[in-house]
């Protein structure tokens, strides 16, 4: 994962964007130089691009490319769009579909480069995520998972308030 994040990022930064020919090319040659330990569906993908598949063909697709990896990678996206997000969605498929093509995948990669580019953005505030995020173009399944991880999220900041407006910090739990 480490290696394929160094490799998107040097792409990114070399091309001015996403391009998944350069990753292409980049993730295949990690894989060659030295066998790569990355997930099954990455694998897949590296052996397609070897028998010539291209690059937007050669994820795995279906129910069992939902993997994290994507999301694992995608720092450097987030990074490049700090300044503007409005490419952000298609930055991340052409990043994320060389290995995974499934929608669930691309999406929490989507969540977490949306993160990165708001957290390093000047004047972020991480409530600032709770009106970014439902915004996102992704599956209903994502929507609604979000929803709920905003919803504990504010249950919990009610509770922590609560317990200091008792007195009864942390420490009223060790």
């Amino acid at each position: 994962d480490a290696a394929l994040a160094v490799a998107t990022a040097q792409s990114l930064v070399d091309c001015g964007g996403a391009n998944g020919e350069d990753l292409a090319r980049r993730y295949l040659a990690l894989s060659r130089a030295d066998g790569g330990e990355v997930d099954q569906s990455t694998w897949l993908a590296m052996r397609r691009l070897e028998r010539g598949t291209p690059w937007h063909e050669a994820g795995d697709s279906g129910r069992y490319a939902a993997g994290a990896e994507p999301a694992a990678r995608i720092a450097a996206v987030g990074l490049s769009r700090v300044h503007s997000r409005e490419g952000l969605p298609g930055d991340v498929r052409a990043s994320v579909s060389l290995t995974h093509r499934n929608s669930e995948a691309q999406a929490g990669a989507l969540v977490v480069a949306t993160a990165v580019a708001c957290a390093a953005s000047e004047g972020f505030r991480p409530t600032d995520l709770a009106h970014v995020l439902p915004a996102l173009p992704l599956p209903p399944r994502g929507h609604s998972t979000i929803c709920r991880v905003l919803e504990a999220r504010h249950q919990a900041a009610h509770v922590a308030a609560t317990l200091a407006d008792l007195g009864a910090g942390p420490s009223a739990f060790e």
